[in-house]
């Protein structure tokens, strides 16, 4: 015998299902990927983000942080937090930048750079199970993609802890 849905199907402006949308898809992505990474990260004391800022730090040398922010879509305030716990736990370093006195240089310790290498080749493994049965012209395609995508994220939507979205027009939601 069969069911009747208790609740309508929930369908976008094309028809389509939500459990189809980009946003959705990518959360899923996202949460499957950093639920798989947590026990890894967990094991080392470590969260997510601080990994991020390591691996960051480990694959392009010194940062200043708003490069390090920007790199790894970590606020300033989260960051400058997380900074310290690390610094704190002898991870890394902060310091007056020689070229800038105004900035402040974030660099990996001995430890650090250790601890980063670890976790850059868990992530690699990850992006290993991610891109599977993909060839390298479908994962450059892939990234290009998701490149394009963020950039029409921050072009639309803001960068950081903006809290505006706007419709077709142009006109911000959060007025309404």
């Amino acid at each position: 015998m069969l069911r009747r849905r208790k609740k309508p199907l929930l369908l976008d402006a094309d028809g389509k299902l939500i459990s189809r949308r980009l946003t959705l898809l990518l959360h899923r992505i996202v949460t499957v990927t950093n639920n798989a990474a947590m026990p890894f990260f967990r094991k080392r004391g470590m969260s997510i983000p601080e990994a991020r800022a390591l691996i960051g730090l480990f694959e392009t040398g010194p940062l200043r942080i708003g490069g390090l922010a920007e790199l790894t879509c970590i606020d300033f305030s989260t960051l400058s937090h997380l900074l310290r716990r690390l610094e704190h736990r002898g991870m890394v370093t902060r310091g007056r930048d020689d070229t800038d006195n105004r900035s402040v240089l974030v660099k990996l310790t001995t430890i650090g750079r250790k601890i980063a290498a670890d976790c850059r080749n868990a992530s690699l493994l990850h992006e290993e199970t991610l891109i599977g049965g993909l060839d390298r012209t479908e994962v450059e395609s892939l990234k290009n993609t998701l490149d394009q995508i963020y950039a029409n994220a921050v072009s639309g939507f803001g960068r950081g802890n903006e809290q505006y979205v706007f419709d077709r027009t142009g006109r911000s939601l959060s007025e309404s």
